[in-house]
């Protein structure tokens, strides 16, 4: 969800939707989760959680990289998956605990957030004066963005489906 928060999550659920998404911490209505400064103190996999009763919608922060907050209205902590990550202190590769609603979170999320990964992993910088020229390379790498996507599902001429071509091949291509 684009603007994930607690009002949202309610409504959702009592229109019968489910619905999990990210939310920033001044969207938490003054939940007791545990600060970000106090979480990153502590070692990778730790996670603090709060469940409204009366409305049904859970948080939880959880320390990966950096400190993630999640809202839910069906999902649950329990059962903690184990996921491999990098850790610091031993520089090695290891397994950390993740709350179940990351890894479903993780599994089904939404094109919104795919397609601002994508936008993210190649993005136009330009720093100009004028306001209009963020807004216009965001648009121009939305633009390049769908129009990747839909490259990758269409088929050839000959009814085969086109070969396959990654985002900075195509960037590069539309440039030539």
């Amino acid at each position: 969800l684009l603007f994930t928060g607690y009002e949202l999550l309610v409504h959702l659920r009592n229109l019968g939707f489910q619905a999990t998404g990210t939310i920033r911490e001044n969207r938490l209505k003054k939940c007791p989760l545990m600060e970000t400064k106090e979480l990153k103190k502590k070692k990778r996999g730790t996670y603090s959680f709060r469940f409204d009763t009366n409305e049904e919608i859970l948080f939880v922060r959880w320390l990966d990289n950096t400190s993630v907050t999640i809202g839910t209205n069906y999902d649950t902590v329990q059962p903690l998956q184990k996921v491999l990550r990098y850790l610091k202190e031993c520089k090695r590769k290891d397994f950390v605990f993740q709350p179940h609603v990351f890894k479903n979170y993780s599994a089904y999320m939404g094109g919104v957030d795919k397609h601002d990964w994508w936008i993210s992993k190649y993005a136009t910088s330009i720093r100009a004066k004028r306001w209009y020229w963020p807004i216009f390379t965001r648009i121009l790498d939305m633009a390049i963005v769908n129009s990747h996507i839909i490259y990758n599902l269409l088929l050839g001429d000959d009814g085969k489906p086109a070969p396959k071509m990654d985002l900075l091949s195509f960037r590069r291509a539309i440039c030539r």
